[in-house]
């Protein structure tokens, strides 16, 4: 038998390098002699004892925070306990106690006010910006809105924290912005137009704190990004413009600033400066107690400046062209006349331009290229020109009162930057407040100089102004027809769209957009890209859509008040000044007592009031005229008479 040969033994294997299991191939030959190639083979070692350790302890799990549970959106809210314990209020920052304006700092905020193109400080805007800078509450009530914007924009730059600024104005805050950010100050802006980068870039601006002016609008302010940013960099002061909006007693109602008392809170409650133009007393106190002011610091400008003369005329029928024509004519330009309808407006314009005046007009009728052309040439230096306009405080044409869209001012004038050297204002036609009164004729007389006011006033005003009245202030029908419309879709949480609820209400687009308008400044509903979002529950709509019912139709009945008090102040025979003091319950001053600066008071002023409209001139009867009489030839055809003759109309009376 032969003998088999042995097998040479195998080296042998760690367990390292076997194969994790036999269906696993071993490693490719090439690669082996690689790998004996390129490292020397190592001497065997003797086998190490192996040693047991013990288990490793098992790490802790991580803990994950829970979501801060979010506070329900109350559309309405009426008992202060419920306001505190709902939103909790963030703890106040705290901020170095900043010293008292010395008489060199002054003089600065005198340079960099003629810097930005703003007008001498006056002593209440002294007061208003000392009360910010030692962190007071402050309730200003100035007439021009140039020199409200002026307290705010000087105090900013002294102030180590942001300045917030709140205006229902969309079109005013993204003027000033422009405006600002040109002249290259530290300012930024939030608004519901605003998404994408440009709202990111803004929020991180806001963020990083330090001087800086942020213009927000009511719904902006509601976000919960811009509330966490302006908590991380804190509140220097809160400034509350047209804060007239807050009272039920105002010509112009905001739902969103009802509930500033609570948002100011939660910010961790800055000082505030709460800025209004001419109201009267009872607005001012409701405002102190709406916005929860702290021993505020009351500065209350004359509603009537010094250099105004006031005169009103009572006029009757198309008479009143004739009279507004011929009393421009005795007046110095530049000047301002504000009409009540854009056809008034076209009518005004020609005839003055008909008389050789030099006039411009502005209304919603025309394109936004003629109205910029229009307000340049009217606003160039040295114009002395008439400009016919709509204005911008009407409820025609932009008044901020329930219901009305923010944007609408734009297409009014007045707002924004003016001619400060305006020697008159005229009133084709009685406005439908003193408030909306005292706003406009403000704009006179702006650089200190002698300036006139004249109201025409006609019996017929009062039922054209109620007119237009009802078309602006919503009734409380048309708030339960929307909120019905929307009560399935807050049940079913779906979004709609304008037309979707246009159909469902029965109403224009343009009425859903104004209504839906008003449930978003309430916090209602959201509107983006023209779809409509309910924020509430559905039990929640339907009161929220009583309550504002109920404060449209208190707004109703305050507008025929307003309007039989501007009827009885063109009426009336005492001192016109006296009147609107009275009105506003801004002193103790005699309304029987005489100023000499008003058509009731003044001899001067009474001459030149009546001012009886000129007749229109009859054209003469003509007495000759030529005539061609047209024979017939043969044929029986007309033919026309080479010469004419001159006729005489007593050949053609009967003898």
């Amino acid at each position: 038998m032969p003998k088999t040969k042995k097998k040479p033994n195998k080296k042998a294997v760690s367990r390292a390098q076997r194969p994790k299991s036999r269906h696993a191939s071993p490693a490719p030959k090439a690669k082996k002699k690689a790998v004996k190639r390129s490292a020397p083979q190592a001497k065997a070692r003797p086998a190490r004892a192996t040693t047991i350790l013990p288990p490793r302890p098992k790490r802790p799990a991580r803990r994950v925070a829970p979501p801060p549970l979010r506070t329900p959106r109350v559309p309405e809210l009426e008992d202060e306990s419920l306001e505190g314990a709902l939103v909790k209020p963030s703890p106040a920052r705290e901020v170095k106690a900043r010293p008292a304006l010395d008489a060199t700092a002054w003089q600065k905020l005198e340079q960099a006010a003629k810097r930005q193109q703003h007008a001498a400080l006056d002593p209440n805007q002294r007061a208003a910006i000392a009360a910010a800078v030692s962190e007071r509450d402050s309730l200003v009530m100035l007439t021009e809105d140039a020199r409200a914007v002026a307290c705010y924009e000087l105090c900013a730059p002294l102030l180590d924290q942001p300045t917030v600024v709140l205006s229902p104005l969309l079109a005013e805050l993204e003027a000033r912005h422009e405006a600002l950010a040109a002249a290259q100050k530290p300012v930024t802006r939030v608004t519901s137009e605003l998404s994408g980068p440009e709202r990111s870039a803004a929020l991180a601006r806001i963020a990083r704190g330090g001087s800086l002016l942020v213009l927000l609008c009511p719904e902006s302010l509601a976000d919960a990004g811009v509330q966490k940013a302006l908590k991380k960099a804190g509140i220097a002061l809160f400034v509350v413009d047209e804060a007239h909006c807050a009272s039920d007693f105002s010509h112009e109602i905001r739902p969103a600033y009802a509930k500033l008392a609570v948002t100011i809170r939660a910010l961790g409650r800055p000082p505030i400066m709460a800025l209004t133009r001419p109201v009267t007393s009872q607005v001012l106190r409701d405002i102190e107690a709406r916005l929860d002011l702290l021993d505020p610091v009351v500065v209350r400008a004359p509603a009537v400046r010094e250099n105004l003369r006031i005169v009103t005329r009572l006029s009757r029928g198309e008479g009143r062209q004739a009279s507004l024509v011929r009393s421009i004519e005795q007046l110095e330009a530049p000047g301002l006349v504000f009409c009540a309808a854009p056809h008034d407006v076209d009518s005004v314009y020609a005839a003055l331009r008909g008389s050789g005046i030099a006039a411009h007009r502005y209304h919603s009728g025309m394109t936004p290229a003629e109205r910029a052309t229009e307000l340049l040439n009217f606003t160039l230096p040295g114009s002395r020109g008439v400009m016919v306009a709509l204005s911008a405080f009407a409820p025609g044409s932009g008044l901020l009162g329930l219901a009305e869209t923010a944007k609408s001012n734009a297409l009014g004038f007045g707002r924004g930057a003016c001619k400060r050297d305006l020697r008159f204002v005229v009133h084709y036609q009685s406005p439908a407040s003193i408030e909306q009164y005292l706003r406009e004729i403000a704009l006179a007389g702006a650089d200190g100089d002698a300036a006139t006011c004249v109201l025409f006033h006609e019996s017929s005003h009062h039922s054209l102004h109620e007119v237009m009245l009802t078309q602006q202030r919503f009734r409380a029908a048309h708030l339960a027809e929307l909120a019905r419309a929307l009560e399935a879709a807050a049940l079913e949480g779906r979004t709609l769209t304008l037309e979707a609820l246009a159909l469902a209400t029965g109403q224009s687009r343009r009425t859903t957009d104004r209504l839906t308008a008003l449930f978003a400044d309430a916090g209602l509903v959201s509107r983006t890209g023209g779809w409509v979002r309910v924020l509430t529950a559905a039990t929640d709509l339907i009161e929220a859509s009583k309550n504002l019912g109920a404060k449209l139709y208190a707004l109703r009945e305050g507008d025929a008040k307003r309007l039989a008090a501007l009827a009885s102040f063109a009426e009336t025979e005492n001192c016109k000044a006296g009147f609107l003091s009275r009105y506003l319950e801004s002193s103790s001053v005699d309304w029987r007592a005489r100023c000499d600066r008003c058509s009731a008071c003044s001899s001067e002023l009474s001459t030149a009031a009546p001012l009886p409209p000129r007749a229109p001139a009859r054209r003469a009867v003509v007495q000759e005229f030529n005539v061609r009489p047209l024979p017939q030839d043969a044929a029986g055809a007309l033919r026309v008479a080479e010469t004419p003759f001159t006729a005489k109309l007593a050949d053609f009376r009967r003898s």
